[in-house]
């Protein structure tokens, strides 16, 4: 039996599955879809036009149409396609419900006036993706570092792919971190009026800006409206707030509609976040997942990719040969030293030069050149990725044991 699981059986948890087939998933069948277990969530969720997004329903032969979504803002009374920064700062205050709230993201849905969506059957994708994905329907009530416990019996892991809220997670695994995973609460609205302000307006997504309106954002669905309001909000409350002769149609409250990124969210060993809720990071969409879900990655192929490059200048017959290696050892050495200056380089650290802007990209190239030669060291000495891994979980034991100890002493 596989030893691999993703926990969950939510949507993210279906993708992953259906693109990996060696993964079991686990979590009661009632669950099945996630959020999307309750139809009404499909007014919320989208799948953004993307090749990836486009293959992947093709895959599960799911008919689509393509749709442009127009994006516009209500400000001061006022309907436009653009705002200031100052507008966006304002927004986001207002969407986390919270006007002191310290805004380092000023990324709102988009960076332009529309948005190009795939509209389909949510349910029929649900649908016709369980029926490809072996799923175990029990409900995981602990994680340690060997087993993923349920309500029935034990299974023995080497991978796991969590999709379960980050907040679920960390109470089901044995070594509890604490973290601060906070959100937002939303209420979902479906009415059948707009507001006089929207008359006439021709709109997919109208943002509502400042606080002259409580709702921060109207989808416009057909001849319906889907109403967003930040917080929890009653159906009394809610009636004030929209057109006298409007019908609330439905009400929902997502409990963690919006979150508040936390990126130090970091899995233990062995263990995989894939998902918005699992990260923990708000910039997570769908699109994300199945990008993911598809992209296979093993180390074993970098190592080789290497060794296969570098045995144009190294010679793998003389790795028993000290001298060999040693001078081997320092000329690699002498290569990422220079590498390391050439890092700095693209950074600010002459402190009497004129500061320019961070060149992350050329960061990452010198970060790269470095890598390969110290992957070029590693094949000098006979390592191999098992040995590799080997010796980085053996040398991560120590360190985080001698971290603790100073730690401890501290207190």
């Amino acid at each position: 039996m596989s030893k691999k699981y993703v926990l969950g059986t939510g949507l993210s948890s279906l993708i992953f599955c259906w693109y990996n087939k060696d993964y079991v998933a686990i979590g009661p069948s009632e669950g099945l879809g996630g959020k999307l277990s309750n139809d009404f969530m499909k007014n919320t969720i989208y799948l953004h036009e993307s090749l990836e997004a486009i293959e992947f329903l093709n895959e599960v032969s799911i008919p689509f149409t393509k749709k442009t979504h127009t994006i516009k803002y209500c400000k001061g009374g006022v309907i436009q396609r653009e705002i200031y920064q100052i507008d966006k700062l304002a927004f986001i205050k207002k969407k986390m419900n919270d006007k002191d709230f310290i805004v380092t993201d000023t990324t709102l849905s988009t960076h332009d006036y529309y948005q190009s969506v795939l509209q389909f059957d949510w349910q029929d994708l649900i649908k016709k993706l369980s029926e490809k994905v072996e799923i175990i329907n029990e409900t995981v009530i602990r994680i340690n570092d060997k087993e993923i416990i349920t309500d029935k019996t034990s299974y023995e892991y080497e991978e796991i792919v969590s999709t379960l809220p980050a907040t679920t997670f960390w109470t089901l695994y044995y070594q509890t971190k604490h973290l601060d995973f906070r959100s937002v609460p939303v209420t979902f609205v479906l009415s059948d009026e707009v507001p006089n302000v929207l008359s006439g307006v021709p709109f997919d997504l109208m943002y509502f800006i400042d606080n002259k309106y409580r709702y921060t954002r109207i989808n416009a669905q057909n001849d319906k409206y889907l109403y967003e309001f930040s917080g929890k909000l009653t159906e009394e409350e809610i009636k004030k707030c929209l057109p006298k002769s409007a019908e609330i149609l439905k009400y929902y409250v997502d409990e963690m509609g919006i979150i508040i990124s936390n990126v130090n969210n970091i899995p233990p060993p062995r263990i995989r976040f894939i998902s918005r809720f699992s990260m923990w990071n708000h910039k997570i969409k769908l699109n994300d997942v199945i990008k993911e879900s598809k992209f296979s990655y093993s180390f074993n192929n970098i190592w080789n990719t290497q060794a296969s490059f570098s045995k144009n200048f190294m010679d793998f017959n003389k790795l028993n040969n000290d001298e060999y290696v040693e001078q081997q050892t320092r000329d690699y050495l002498l290569h990422v030293m220079g590498e390391i200056a050439e890092v700095l380089e693209h950074t600010n650290y002459k402190k009497h030069k004129q500061k320019k802007e961070l060149d992350r990209s050329g960061v990452k190239e010198e970060l790269i050149d470095i890598q390969k030669y110290l992957l070029n060291l590693f094949l000098l000495y006979n390592v191999d990725v098992r040995e590799f891994v080997e010796l980085f979980n053996s040398k991560s034991k120590i360190v985080e044991e001698r971290w603790k100890k100073e730690n401890e002493q501290k207190i």
